[in-house]
């Protein structure tokens, strides 16, 4: 447990930093106390009067840029179950059926190059794909994607879905919305983008199970879920 506080701890200052960052537009320089005896100087600005300082932007647009490339991949990092990263072995991946061998439910991990899809005599609503967590594990969310591929009409995709989730495969249960009805969540506009669902509430559970609802063209399924 004590190795996994420094990375959070990372992770939490860098997202607030760049919340900061992202959050400013030309006034960039946090202000000195009114009191203070001497001028502050930027990296490259010129000394500022008592109060002030100066800072050159073009410093603030390569870090505003840095932030914006890097923090999808801390997320990753630390964010994502393990399905896109192989934590989730291919044994704890399973599925309703598989099109052939190299599309089972192992196949169906984020950004893959592969991709779960059903057998083609299956390809309809109710088909699902489930992974195991092996203990119970507090889930956010989860970040689908589809064939991998833009064609026909933007790519084969899931395009809405049912989560269920539980700490036996007998006993799962359907994420419902305050008035008790199973929730259907909105998935993918084309083959290749993500989509991220967040939960109406964090979830504590071993399984998650997600079930087709629509799909365009064919089932395609690359998935992780959220931690954080």
């Amino acid at each position: 447990m004590t190795s996994l506080i420094a990375p959070f701890l990372a992770l939490l200052y860098t997202v607030n930093l760049a919340r900061f960052v992202l959050s400013q537009n030309e006034q960039i320089c946090l202000p000195v106390p009114p009191n203070a005896l001497e001028t502050l100087q930027g990296r490259k600005g010129d000394p500022g009067p008592p109060g002030q300082c100066q800072c050159d932007l073009s410093e603030v647009v390569a870090m505003r840029e840095t932030f914006i490339r890097v923090l999808p991949s801390l997320r990753d990092e630390f964010c994502l179950a393990g399905v896109k990263s192989g934590k989730v072995r291919d044994d704890e991946m399973d599925a309703s059926s598989k099109w052939a061998q190299a599309e089972g439910a192992h196949a169906g991990r984020l950004d893959g190059g592969a991709r779960w899809a059903p057998h083609p005599s299956k390809q309809q609503p109710g088909e699902w794909l489930q992974v195991d967590l092996r203990t119970p594990t507090r889930v956010t969310g989860v970040v689908t994607q589809g064939r991998g591929v833009i064609q026909g009409e933007r790519g084969w995709r899931v395009t809405s879905f049912k989560i269920s989730f539980g700490d036996s495969i007998n006993q799962l249960q359907v994420i419902q919305d305050v008035d008790g009805n199973d929730m259907i969540f909105q998935g993918n506009s084309d083959g290749i983008s993500r989509v991220e669902n967040i939960f109406p509430n964090p979830i504590r559970a071993r399984y998650f199970r997600l079930t087709v609802v629509t799909f365009n063209h064919g089932i395609n399924l690359r998935l992780d879920y959220l931690t954080c």
